[in-house]
């Protein structure tokens, strides 16, 4: 009887938890967390069937693997501080144990780069800044990339903003900066024909605050925008940009996709598992342990330099044991005079600037380059620069990316290595023709109408033969 009775009891449990936590993840996933609380009594037998499912694939999947000097460590899954029922229910992430493993790749000897593997909706809040901060400071000592397998969403994407590089798959999601709770209310008795009432004490009237009202949303809504204060700013400063752009440009708690995500400066390149992950180990083998970690991480402040080529690794290794000579004998110094300041643009100047910009198409980036003091022929160069990085763009058909790839000081040959690994190949660009004008292009902005997908598939095919 008593077994019985922890059974009924537990799901209730696990629903009060759910209930109490704020979450950074997507809406979808955490319905599906609600789904299996409610799912019944047995939580532990649905945990032990799902063992025996996929135990095998399971265990794999959470562990670290070391090769060429790379530590892959997965990050899949909804994110919890650490191992639960929950997060065997739901092929989640313990915090703890990620960072039980992260710990262990700093301290062994034969890491020299450091893979975050990511496909992850987010999770709980609790955990995730102390975690992102542990992911900052690793990489200070050896460089930790994060790769975008699937999504990196809300509380995950807090996660590997704190990385030295984020590399993203072609079809990747990164974004939906921000947080829900989801508040359980008592409409009907329970089982047992019993209601639940809550009576706070007189000096606590926040202490349980009801949703249905409106100062009992206030409430709750001043505490979700407290933590997303938090969430925006570690982001911001994760990721080199001003507070203003993540809530301009980073989706607006939505996902952005592949191209779409770098443009915007959520992630640094475009690129496969396999070759970022030969990319680390060509950088594994020629640098030492932590090698200039610390200056890729603030390298933000120039966000297009993670597109460029790494300096080869042997060069690497050759500056990172030169040992420093001797001083020569001291000379009389020379005190430097007075540096002149640099003279801002005349109005003559900058009326020719911007005159330049509008007849190229690019009124914005006027005033990008009169406050670098570009004039003549440095805004000349700027601005044809920037007319190949809009011809690159029209010739992969995303012109809409060509504003922000130039904003962000991004070169054609940047552009164009961020946008081919997303580019369609004919038989798909014939496909995505039939497709409903909404969604060509673009990322998904809503429900896909499949029906209309198949249909003109069906038709293609009944043409073709």
């Amino acid at each position: 009887m008593g077994a019985r009775v922890k059974a009924v009891r537990q799901p209730e449990r696990v629903l009060r938890t759910i209930s109490g936590e704020v979450w950074a993840i997507q809406p979808d996933w955490l319905q599906s967390i609600w789904r299996i609380a409610q799912g019944g009594g047995d939580l532990e037998a649905a945990a032990h069937r799902r063992a025996q499912l996929a135990e095998e694939e399971f265990e794999t999947a959470a562990d670290m693997t070391i090769q060429d000097g790379v530590a892959r460590i997965p990050l899949f899954g909804p994110t919890f501080p650490r191992a639960n029922l929950m997060t065997e229910l739901s092929g989640a992430t313990s915090l703890r144990h990620f960072a039980m493993q992260l710990a262990q790749a700093l301290e062994r000897e034969d890491v020299r780069q450091i893979l975050l593997e990511v496909d992850s909706p987010g999770g709980v809040v609790p955990g995730v800044d102390e975690t992102a901060q542990l992911i900052a400071e690793a990489n200070a000592r050896k460089p930790v990339t994060a790769y975008v397998v699937g999504a990196a969403a809300s509380a995950a994407y807090w996660l590997v903003s704190a990385a030295g590089e984020i590399v993203t798959a072609a079809t990747g999601e990164l974004g939906s900066i921000g947080v829900v709770a989801a508040v359980a209310v008592q409409e009907e008795p329970d089982a047992n024909g019993m209601r639940g009432i809550e009576i706070v004490s007189s000096n606590a009237p926040d202490k349980r605050p009801d949703p249905r009202t409106d100062d009992g949303h206030a409430t709750i809504l001043d505490r979700l925008d407290a933590i997303e204060r938090i969430f925006i700013d570690r982001v911001a400063a994760n990721r080199g940009v001003s507070r203003e752009a993540v809530i301009r440009d980073f989706g607006g708690g939505g996902l952005l996709t592949g191209a779409d995500a770098v443009a915007a400066g959520m992630a640094d390149r475009v690129g496969t598992l396999d070759s970022t992950i030969g990319e680390l180990a060509a950088r594994a083998a020629g640098s030492e342990p932590g090698a200039a970690s610390a200056a890729r991480h603030s390298g933000r402040e120039e966000e297009f330099m993670t597109m460029a080529t790494d300096a080869p690794a042997t060069e690497t290794a050759a500056s990172a044991t030169t040992q420093t000579p001797p001083p020569a004998a001291p000379a009389t110094p020379t005190a430097p005079g007075p540096q002149p300041a640099a003279q801002a643009p005349t109005l003559q100047e900058a009326a020719s600037v911007a005159r330049a910009c509008n007849e190229a198409g690019l009124p914005s980036l006027a005033s990008r380059l009169l406050s670098e003091g570009k004039v003549g022929s440095s805004a000349t160069a700027a601005i044809e620069e920037a007319k190949g990085v809009k011809d690159v763009c029209a010739a992969f058909n995303r012109s809409e990316l060509a504003d922000r790839f130039v904003a962000r000081g991004l070169s054609a040959d940047d552009v164009r290595a961020v946008l081919e690994p997303s580019a369609v190949t004919p038989d798909e660009e014939a496909i995505d023709t039939t497709l409903p004008a909404a969604t060509k292009g673009t990322a998904a902005q809503g429900p896909i109408d499949t029906d209309s997908i198949y249909k003109a598939r069906a038709e293609q095919a009944r043409q073709a033969s």
